[in-house]
């Protein structure tokens, strides 16, 4: 067997990257900003809830998979970019369940308790039930069956890309190729399954934040979920409180 030069071979997958990463730039710098913001807003979430929860690490560890997923897809890895997707997805939900029971959480910890995307959309202690909006949120309760559908269908079309299903094909080129409309698709999900998380985090903790934290911090909310009658009413209440 003949052995690659590995420090060539990298240097040409490290070229191809850079050639593809312009394209992107110049395909849609505007959004990949956007995006990129989004990972600051992730970083602030960290820093208001930490004190708050046992569980902070799994929050920490699913939203870097979302700056992964960016990364990936500016540099042209489609695929494994959705990869990262659903796991930011998938994982910051669950982190929300398993932040209101210490004993799933402990559990979980131990490997007791699985991961389980059932669980996470049926489950009536899970942060998308109608049930834990009454608990925590209950302003929110009318929009949480919306995001909740969102959610179910962001994590199917990111787990189409994992399974590798036949229609999938035609929109995840190889790395040398740069194709507008696949990047295009994969942020507009990126942007959607962040406001998803955005919601379901809003519901889970806003309740629990003072007035001087929440007035600090309302961007948070209201650049993504502003749009919500629900969501504007009740930051204006907790602005004006």
């Amino acid at each position: 067997m003949t052995l690659l030069n590995i420090g060539d071979h990298l240097k040409n997958v490290l070229e191809l990257s850079e050639a593809h990463c312009d394209k992107t730039i110049n395909n849609g710098d505007i959004e990949f900003s956007q995006l990129y913001s989004y990972i600051e807003d992730l970083k602030k979430w960290l820093s208001i809830i930490g004190g708050q929860v046992e569980n902070i690490e799994m929050f920490r560890s699913a939203f870097k998979e979302f700056e992964a997923s960016c990364h990936l897809a500016s540099f042209g890895y489609l695929r494994p970019s959705y990869f990262s997707l659903r796991f930011f997805l998938e994982h910051s939900l669950w982190a929300l369940c398993l932040s209101t029971s210490q004993i799933d959480y402990r559990n979980w910890v131990k490997g007791n308790l699985d991961f389980n995307w059932g669980f996470v959309q049926e489950h009536d202690r899970s942060v998308t039930s109608k049930a834990f909006a009454a608990a925590y949120l209950p302003e929110f309760e009318i929009e949480s069956g919306t995001y909740r559908e969102y959610s179910a269908r962001m994590y199917r079309e990111c787990s189409e890309f994992v399974h590798g299903n036949y229609k999938i094909y035609k929109e995840v080129h190889s790395e040398e190729d740069f194709d507008v409309k696949s990047l295009t698709r994969w942020k507009a999900r990126a942007q959607l399954v962040f406001v998803v998380v955005t919601f379901f985090i809003s519901l889970r903790f806003l309740n629990s934040l003072n007035s001087d934290t929440i007035k600090e911090n309302s961007h948070l909310v209201m650049d993504h979920l502003g749009h919500i009658e629900v969501v504007r009413l009740y930051m204006e209440g907790r602005n004006n409180g």
